[in-house]
């Protein structure tokens, strides 16, 4: 039974829940390289470049063990990444057709399972995936989920026009379950920012091909984004290096100043 006269106070210091995102090529899985001892288990075979410690899984039963190895077994992990999270999804919704194939002929992808149980499947499965990974949370580790984005054309907010919105690369009710499940969803991509060239009526602005590597905190119409904690710049912006450390400095500097606000 719970007492409601003693409760718990001050603020809990579990291990993170991290989703990134974010445009192609931009370093997402480089920066969870910066994480404190991690292990990638790389689903898309690209860590082959970088010197980590990697299981390659092949299947949906392949990830499902290794984090109930990672919640049972001791092991000097501070910090699992999975690469990607759209990739799991694939290979969970394949394991999905392969057993219903098994029982009705004709299943060949998960939209030709009768009644969209498929789907309810799908979120089914998700949502113990993600109870999995808070179980590890809940030992000591950090989960860092890499996720691709794609562009979503979004026509249902009445007080924004209709404009394209780069979104998780995931069936969109396993997305919204992601996205309530995380502590921090980050989006990376470049600081393109403007380049001026010339003077007066030669003057022409132009965006920069490419600037530096950042990673934003929070969402605005342009792409999904969220911070449990307020992160901010120096300017008071919600866009840091995309970078751990400057993750984490900023964390602990807005963590202190709630504190002392209380």
């Amino acid at each position: 039974m719970v007492d409601i006269l003693k409760p718990s106070s001050g603020r809990k210091k579990d291990p993170f829940k991290w989703v990134i995102s974010g445009v192609n090529g931009v370093g997402k899985t480089t920066l969870c390289t910066q994480m404190p001892k991690p292990l990638f288990i790389d689903l898309e075979g690209g860590t082959g470049y970088l010197d980590v410690n990697r299981l390659e899984a092949k299947t949906y039963a392949d990830v499902l063990d290794i984090f109930n190895q990672i919640k049972e077994k001791d092991h000097e992990y501070k910090t699992v990444v999975l690469d990607s999270l759209d990739w799991f999804e694939t290979i969970m919704e394949e394991s999905i057709v392969a057993e219903a194939a098994q029982k009705k002929m004709g299943i060949e992808d998960i939209a030709d399972i009768p009644n969209f149980r498929g789907y309810s499947l799908s979120q089914s499965k998700m949502k113990s995936f993600l109870n999995l990974c808070s179980e590890v949370v809940q030992t000591g580790v950090n989960i860092a989920l890499i996720c691709h984005t794609a562009p979503k054309e979004i026509t249902s907010d009445p007080l924004i026009p209709a404009h394209q919105k780069w979104v998780l690369k995931l069936r969109e009710k396993n997305a919204g379950k992601v996205k309530e499940w995380c502590d921090f969803l980050f989006f990376a991509t470049y600081d393109r920012g403007i380049e001026v060239k010339g003077e007066f009526f030669n003057k022409q602005t132009t965006a920069k091909e490419k600037g530096e590597r950042v990673m934003y905190t929070s969402g605005v119409d342009k792409f999904d984004a969220k911070s449990r904690v307020p992160l901010l710049n120096e300017d008071g912006e919600p866009v840091l290096p995309l970078k751990w450390d400057a993750f984490k400095e900023t964390y602990i500097k807005a963590i202190e100043t709630k504190e002392e606000a209380a």
